[in-house]
């Protein structure tokens, strides 16, 4: 058995993406109430890490930097996704509104 120990920063990182991916889901959903603060980020990955400690489940290797990959890529572009559909969706309001009284 290799089984991998998770540092305070694998922990602390893991808290990030997971306060992020709910910040995500937030903005996507129109649901405030599913952002989540970073202490509640870091206990959800302390459990995580928990979890995998007593099934002696590893997420690390490729699959681990695949996932990581994701989720970094997700934090970073689905928020100005969203961002610029609501600004395009705006502009495109504030165009029919001036064709329409103009």
């Amino acid at each position: 058995k290799n089984k991998k120990s998770f540092s305070a920063q694998d922990v602390q990182t893991m808290g990030k993406q997971i306060t992020g991916l709910h910040q995500m889901v937030a903005l996507m959903t129109g649901i405030p109430e599913l952002q989540i603060q970073p202490q509640e980020g870091d206990a959800l990955a302390q459990a995580v890490v928990n979890v995998c400690d007593q099934y002696d489940l590893a997420i690390d290797g490729k699959t681990g930097a695949f996932i990581q990959l994701l989720g970094a890529a997700g934090m970073v572009y689905v928020p100005r996704y969203f961002i610029v559909r609501q600004r395009m969706a705006a502009q495109a309001n504030a165009a029919a509104g001036n064709v329409v009284s103009g």
